[in-house]
Formats: structure tokens, sequence, C-alpha cells
């Protein structure tokens, strides 16, 4: 709570009666002053959320409540105002609503490419297949023929089978929820081997098992798109994974031996550092969450954290 003569700057004197408006944000005077005379006039309490000059020169957003009090006579006698400063609230809100905006917009960029590869993709295969299918039934030739031709006919369906596994493991990784986020993480390292040949060194120390979900799957998304970055820009198709759990929380470290890049600094929430010896440049991305954060918050953290990954150079 504030004491507004003192907050402002301003002697006591120049604040009584509507003195003190002067200190108001000029966009919201008329409808400070409004609601506080007719709150006067109804003697009735009001709360008004508003913007104050700081005696530093700093508009800062409050909430002044107040309510009237009464004489032995009942009558009105003055009233009592309470202000609270919620600049930083404010911020909070509204970096929560960007980040919700972002989140939005990175799901939309995700569901259309994964609608992108169902139809250019898959379906085409799909469609081809069918059409080899119905080719081999209408002309039976050799015995020889008919079975080299079947098994490249089912050569195509297993990989169509294995690229929908992949696309459902982008979609949601069910390994995550049957086995676990280091069991999940190990799978990914693995499938990125198999599929794309990227080395992936994955070590972990003491992770919990009771992970909340919100926070193990966005920590899972992280290493997900940490490391197809690795495949897309840096050029080495290396990396390490580090996951540990500490006294206070889980740390998560990604780094490869790339060419490494700058952060701009609205990525601060992103710690990174780039380390040049003769023979290599190393990237790497560092980042804790402390057991004591909730976990819904935790998540939204994570998820910046995520988007920064993605936008912060090296672009998805």
């Amino acid at each position: 709570m504030l004491q507004t003569f003192e907050y402002t700057g301003a002697p006591l004197d120049r604040q009584l009666g509507y003195g003190w408006l002067e200190h108001v944000h000029p966009d919201d005077r008329g409808r400070v002053r409004e609601i506080s005379e007719r709150s006067v006039a109804g003697a009735s309490s009001f709360a008004i959320e508003y913007r104050l000059r700081r005696r530093d020169g700093e508009y800062r957003w409050i909430v002044d409540s107040g309510a009237p009090w009464h004489d032995a006579h009942g009558r009105v006698a003055g009233y009592v105002d309470s202000v609270v400063d919620v600049s930083d609230r404010r911020r909070a809100e509204d970096t929560l609503r960007e980040l919700g905006g972002r989140l939005i917009a990175a799901q939309e960029e995700e569901r259309r490419d994964i609608a992108r590869q169902l139809h250019d993709d898959v379906s085409q295969r799909l469609a081809l297949l069918s059409v080899e299918i119905e080719h081999l039934e209408l002309h039976r030739g050799h015995a020889s023929d008919r079975d080299e031709r079947w098994k490249a006919l089912s050569r195509a369906a297993a990989n169509i089978a294995t690229d929908l596994h992949r696309i459902s493991h982008r979609l949601h990784p069910s390994r995550l929820d049957a086995l676990g986020l280091v069991a999940a993480i190990s799978g990914l390292c693995q499938e990125l081997l198999s599929q794309q040949s990227l080395h992936v060194r994955f070590t972990h120390v003491a992770v919990p098992h009771a992970i909340p979900g919100d926070v193990a799957l966005c920590l899972y998304r992280i290493v997900q798109e940490a490391l197809q970055n690795v495949i897309k820009h840096s050029g080495r198709m290396e990396a390490e994974v580090h996951l540990e759990g500490t006294v206070n929380g889980l740390l998560l470290r990604i780094a490869d031996p790339g060419g490494g890049f700058t952060l701009p600094p609205r990525t601060a929430l992103l710690k990174s550092s780039t380390c040049r010896n003769p023979n290599a440049a190393r990237s790497s991305y560092r980042m804790s969450i402390s057991r004591t954060t909730h976990c819904r918050a935790s998540a939204a953290f994570l998820a910046l954290v995520m988007i920064g990954v993605i936008r912060c150079g090296m672009p998805s």
C-alpha cells in the first residue's frame, strides 16, 4: 500500500481536494475524476485502476480503492482510501497474453505443417500404392516378377507406416506418458539416429520419476525442437543432451559443435554461451527449473523458452 503524497513527491497540501489529479495520467484524468465525483455524491465505495506519476516522473499503474466512513451522526465524514502499485502485475499479465498468442501461433504452424505432410506426402503415396496394387491385380505376369513387385509394395507400405508413426509422435509422444521423460528423450535420440543420422549423446543423472506432465512435455518439446534445429542449421550431425535432477529442481543442457550464434536481448530467459577452439565451435543451451515453482507457471516459462529456441537464431 502506498502513501500517495510520498509516492508522487508532492506536498500534502497540494493533494487536498482534487489537487492530486494533476499527477494522474492525462488520458485517465477525466475518467478518474468522474468516478470520484460520482462516488462522493452517492456516498458509495469505488475502485479505479489508472496511471499515477511517481516522484521520478514515471507513470505507474495503480489500483485506488476507497470507502466512505461516517461520524457518530451517520453522516459521511470522509473516505478511507488505499492505493496499490500494480504495474508489475500488469506487465506479467501482458507477458502471459503475448505468450498465449505466440503459443497459439506456434501450434497453428505445427498443424499446418502436419496437414501439409499428410496431404502432399502421405496421401499421395497411399494413392500411388493403391494404383500399384490395382495394376498388379489386373496385369498378372510371371510369379517371380509378382513377388518382386509385392516386396516393393510392402516396403512402400512400411515406409508410410513409419512416417505416420513419426507424425503421430510430433502430435504427442505416447512414450512420454507410458515410460516417462528419460525414456521419451532416449527414444527420440534413437529415432533421430535411425531416420536422420543425428548422433546424440544423451546422459541423465538423478532425474525424478514424478515430473508434472505439462513440465515433462515442455522439456521434451524443447529437446525435440533444439535437435531439429541442430539438423537444419548447425552443419554437424552430432549433439549432446544432459538432463539432471538437482536438489532444487531440474537442469537441461543441449549442446552441439556447430557454428554458434549470438542471442538477441529479448531472449534473455534462455541462457546461451558460445566458445571456440581450433577444432570446433560449440553452442550450448542451459536452463533450470526449481521444484518450488508451481507446475502451471513452470510450463508457461518452459514454453516461452521453447519459443526462444525456435526464434532466437536457429529458426525452425
